[in-house]
């Protein structure tokens, strides 16, 4: 089982190696261009953009931290309510299972 500061690491190393977006309109955009081969959602995230995630079969975790955590996680000075995964460069984020964090 992979522990929360297994998938805070994860995020972190992708932010620093992968390739991501956050905001509500990108992330959207890469759910319904099929390129997003992950959502990252903080506590608090749009419920419809979670839908459109598990509609589309989009691997998803809500990480049980509020969207300035997350920010700072990401190395952003603002916060970041959900990401979307594009390539997890150096993370293992794409491992995780789904719901945990």
């Amino acid at each position: 089982m992979v522990n929360k500061v297994d998938v805070e690491r994860a995020i972190s190393v992708l932010a620093k190696t992968g390739k991501f977006v956050f905001g509500k309109k990108e992330v959207k955009q890469m759910i319904d261009e099929k390129k997003a081969k992950m959502v990252v959602f903080s506590q608090h995230y749009d419920e419809e953009l979670l839908k459109k995630c598990k509609a589309s079969e989009i691997k998803c975790i809500v990480y049980k931290k509020n969207p300035i955590e997350l920010g700072i996680i990401c190395g952003k000075p603002f916060s970041v309510s959900a990401l979307a995964v594009e390539d997890e460069g150096a993370s293992n984020i794409l491992s995780i299972k789904e719901k945990e964090g």
